[in-house]
Parts: structure tokens; C-alpha cells; sequence
């Protein structure tokens, strides 16, 4: 019997060992930056975290940090990671073993609004411009001669046919949409997102099930049936 619990309380503490080295780490795109998250559990996050940012094909280190009490972490994108388009790995080194890592696509920050380039400004005059050749001077008014009071001659008059005259057809230009408008749409959308994206974090963050906790009692259980019948062979 004394066996037994020894058995016991050995794996137990394996398997409490286990869970303690797990941390988890979520990272989401938000505005110009990314915000990473980072947890042992629900109560529990990591505080003073190394979080290092990797070029994922090259393996380049881009930045570090540390997170702060809440676990968090948020960096501005590297311009080096917009210009070559790189994916990024993110990973997490909590101390005493734990650790983790995630990916952030190229794709879901190169449209963030720091990635739009600003609208182009309209040229405008010179002040000290010189005009251009037969135009008026700058304040001038250019009055136009007053129409002739002679009548046309009934030559030049338009026959009256009696037909409207169709307005002129709208023109169906494609008109681009203003930069800055987007750029203020996907602040908004951020903002509004981002308590979603937290939720979603947390969700990612299961407690063991009664099946996984019965499956580690069986097999605690089986363990020690092995150190049984090896222990009646030598018996």
C-alpha cells in the first residue's frame, strides 16, 4: 500500500510538472502594430516575458521586448519586414523552461493603415509665379465685350424641330477612395475588434477535461500494474 501512494504522488507531481511548462501566446495585428498576449492560465500571465521577433524565412532577429504585468506586448512592424514582405515569428521565453512561439503572416499586416500611402497633395500657384503668356494678371478682372445688338439673320437661327435635347450622359469615371478615409474605416474596425480578439485569445486557453484526467489516472494506474508483475517475477 505504501507503494501505491509513492506511485502516486510521483506521477501526479510529473504530470502537475507538465502543465506548469505550458504558456500560451497569441499575437494579432492591430492598426500599424502588433499586440501579442501571453498567459499560464486565465489568472495567471506572464510578467517580464522575453518576446523576440523573427524574419521567418531568414531568421533575422527584427526587435525584443519584455510584457508587461497584464502579459502583453506591442511593437510597431519593422519597416525591414514591410519592404521584403516577410512573414513573422514571434516567440515567448517565460524562464525555467517555458515557452512558446506563434506566426504572424505577411498578408495580415501589410494592409494596415500604416502600410497606405498617404493621398498626393494637389499642386497649387506659386505666389511669385509668373503668369503664363496672354493670361491675366493676378486681381484682374477680364470683362468680356458685351454681344452684338444686331439680330442674327434668320440663316443662323436653329430650326425649332420641336425634339428635347437629351441632357449630357453622366460620366462613369471610377472614383478612387480617399486614403485617409480607409485608414480612419480601419481604425475604427480595430478598435472595435480588438475585445474580440482577446476573447478569442482566451478561448484558446482550455482547462484538462475529464477525460484527460482519467486517461492520466489510468495511466498512473497502469505504471503501476508493470511494477507489479515485475516485481512478483522476482518474488
Amino acid at each position: 500500500m505504501r507503494m501505491f501512494f509513492l506511485a502516486l504522488v510521483v506521477a501526479m507531481g510529473g504530470v502537475s510538472e507538465a502543465w506548469a511548462h505550458r504558456v500560451n501566446l497569441f499575437a494579432y495585428v492591430d492598426g500599424g502594430r502588433i499586440v501579442t498576449e501571453s498567459w499560464f492560465s486565465k489568472s495567471s500571465r506572464v510578467r517580464e516575458g522575453l518576446i523576440e521577433v523573427f524574419d521567418a524565412a531568414t531568421g533575422e532577429k527584427l526587435l525584443s521586448g519584455t510584457t508587461d504585468d497584464q502579459g502583453n506586448f506591442a511593437f510597431d512592424i519593422p519597416p525591414a519586414a514591410r519592404q521584403r514582405k516577410a512573414d513573422l515569428r514571434i516567440t515567448l521565453k517565460a524562464g525555467e523552461g517555458h515557452g512558446n512561439e506563434t506566426m504572424v503572416k505577411a498578408g495580415e499586416y501589410l494592409n494596415s493603415p500604416a502600410a497606405i500611402a498617404p493621398a498626393s497633395p494637389v499642386p497649387t500657384a506659386s505666389p511669385g509665379a509668373p503668369d503664363a503668356p496672354g493670361a491675366p494678371a493676378a486681381g484682374n478682372v477680364v470683362v468680356s465685350p458685351p454681344p452684338s445688338a444686331a439680330s442674327p439673320e434668320p440663316s443662323a437661327m436653329p430650326a425649332a424641330t420641336g425634339t428635347p435635347v437629351p441632357p449630357p450622359a453622366a460620366s462613369s469615371a471610377p472614383v478612387s477612395p480617399d486614403p485617409a478615409l480607409l485608414a480612419a474605416m480601419d481604425r475604427m474596425l480595430d478598435a472595435k475588434l480588438a475585445p474580440v480578439k482577446s476573447m478569442l485569445a482566451e478561448s484558446l486557453d482550455p482547462a484538462p477535461s475529464m477525460t484527460e484526467i482519467l486517461g492520466g489516472i489510468g495511466w498512473i494506474f497502469g505504471l503501476m500494474g508493470v511494477a507489479a508483475y515485475f516485481k512478483s517475477r522476482k518474488g
